[in-house]
């Protein structure tokens, strides 16, 4: 996750509003903590996104 976003050039935050979730629940994330449902989908979603 954390690779995906620096290979596309996104801080944190950007790519925290593009995938719809709190810059914080993004850090959880890359962290290797749990997610919910919901996150785990937007979070596939903006994976797959072509850039």
């Amino acid at each position: 996750m954390k690779q995906t976003r620096l290979n596309r050039g996104l801080s944190q935050i950007q790519a925290a509003e593009e995938i719809g979730i709190h810059p914080s629940t993004l850090s959880r994330v890359e962290r290797g903590k749990s997610m919910d449902k919901n996150t785990r989908s937007l979070l596939s979603k903006w994976l797959r996104r072509e850039y």
